[in-house]
């Protein structure tokens, strides 16, 4: 029987600027999760994913998944994090995946971003794969991790969050598409839907206004018991 996946995420990952597909994001959680937790990862360390696991956890067939990981073998080494700070900076998920025989891939992670998924001692969110795998946004696993990183702070449970500010996490601050508010409350209200029905917490939305434009978000949220 197969152990069930954890993955873990500093809370700074969490809530910084980057974009991933949903195959691509899936992909990093394999990852994570398929690491034993007294295991110590560094920049010279292979991550293991095996591609039958992969269609086990996301219910697609073998050559199907096979198919969705040579292409992020292709786009992930593209793509990269923009930590926010008093100085952005911008920092590659990976240096290299190799395939061997079709049926394992072999990650090596930027250095810079192995503090942020792996050793983590303090400041990291955690959850089962199970809770988000079935999701079909790719911006409701983001909104939910977000969502957890307040998910245990005693002092409110609540996230206060500008609509800019959260439409360049979401990657959604491109063009026009979702210039209106409304067009981007859409996503948000798709997101909660599967946030609320499939994880562990509940998350309400409220809003603030200035100028009659909401500009501020708070989402109230709620561990399930």
């Amino acid at each position: 029987m197969n152990r069930k996946i954890l993955v873990k995420k500093s809370t700074k990952l969490a809530t910084s600027f980057y974009s991933l597909s949903l195959i691509e994001h899936r992909f990093i959680n394999m990852c994570v999760g398929g690491i034993h937790k007294d295991q110590v990862i560094n920049d010279s360390s292979k991550c293991k994913v095996y591609t039958e696991r992969f269609a086990q956890e996301y219910g697609i067939a073998k050559k199907e998944a096979l198919s969705q990981l040579k292409e992020i073998q292709k786009t992930l080494p593209l793509k990269q994090v923009i930590f926010p700070g008093e100085y952005e900076v911008e920092v590659d998920w990976v240096k290299a995946i190799d395939l061997i025989n079709n049926d394992e891939f072999y990650v090596e992670f930027d250095e810079e971003i192995i503090p942020h998924l792996f050793n983590l001692k303090e400041w990291f969110i955690k959850y089962e794969l199970d809770l988000i795998k079935h999701m079909k946004s790719i911006h409701s696993i983001r909104l939910y991790e977000i969502c957890k990183t307040v998910a245990y702070d005693k002092a409110g449970w609540k996230l206060t969050v500008q609509v800019e500010e959260l439409k360049l996490k979401l990657m959604l601050a491109v063009g026009d598409k979702y210039e209106l508010y409304g067009s981007f409350k859409k996503v948000l209200e798709g997101s909660l839907s599967e946030i609320n029905q499939q994880t562990d917490i509940k998350v309400e939305l409220q809003e603030r206004r200035k100028e009659r434009k909401v500009a501020t978000l708070i989402f109230m949220v709620e561990r399930k018991l």
